[in-house]
């Protein structure tokens, strides 16, 4: 199964963090082939030309160039993978492979399934500390349980309306060709949303894995981190 690595090939940060991804993934039998990521001004130019509409009339929305280019990444690995009819791992340039995905797995997603099992910033502490950070650090080292259930409901972006319950965070998932016309068929009919909040339960079945596959990378160690070098300005 082939393991699709985003990138924006034009940015250090990005390039070095995929290479992170890439050997992690060698390492882990994943397949890894760099995908090169659509920058923001190609990806509103994209849009325009696909016909594709922007959901743009709730305040959590917030559509910069960089989120453009982001969703329009992921969109082409959607199409590619509907039009090869095979399933594909899609890991953003921060996704970090620290396990091999087990036949068992693979065999069970139905549609799209988030590979880590835990969400960075969501404890009990500071999102600025780095002990925030710690805590997940200690969850995903842990694989006591394989298998897949069902995505959680949350509400991580405000309103559920149009969307329901979405993934929260797009670095690691696996998506089937069933799945990825699903997402195809539900921005044409409903527009377009972020590509983590896209992926949401009123498109497709979302399934996650019980522990963690895909974790997110160690350089992001709080809130601050990732806000101060985020690609999607």
């Amino acid at each position: 199964m082939k393991t699709y690595i985003i990138r924006l090939h034009k940015n250090s940060l990005s390039c070095e963090l995929a290479k992170n991804a890439y050997d992690a993934a060698l390492k882990h039998n994943y397949n890894p082939i760099y995908f090169q990521a659509v920058d923001g001004n190609q990806g509103e130019a994209f849009l325009k030309a696909n016909n594709i509409k922007l959901v743009a009339n709730e305040k959590t929305l917030d559509w910069t160039p960089g989120t453009k280019g982001c969703f329009v990444s992921h969109w082409n690995l959607w199409n590619m993978c509907n039009e090869q009819q095979e399933p594909f791992v899609i890991l953003e340039h921060d996704g970090i492979p620290i396990r091999e995905l087990s036949g068992n797995i693979i065999n069970e997603v139905r549609d799209v399934c988030h590979l880590d099992a835990f969400l960075p910033f969501s404890s009990q502490y500071n999102p600025d500390s780095e002990e925030y950070f710690d805590v997940y650090d200690k969850k995903v080292r842990v694989c006591d349980q394989e298998g897949l259930h069902r995505y959680p409901s949350n509400n991580f972006y405000g309103s559920t309306n149009g969307t329901g319950s979405s993934f929260r965070g797009a670095y690691g998932y696996m998506i089937t060709p069933q799945g990825a016309k699903k997402l195809i068929d539900f921005v044409h009919r409903h527009g377009a949303y972020p590509a983590d909040r896209t992926i949401c339960e009123k498109a497709a079945f979302l399934q996650r894995t019980n522990c963690t596959y895909v974790r997110y990378h160690p350089f992001f160690r709080s809130i601050t981190t990732q806000r101060n070098f985020t690609t999607r300005n």
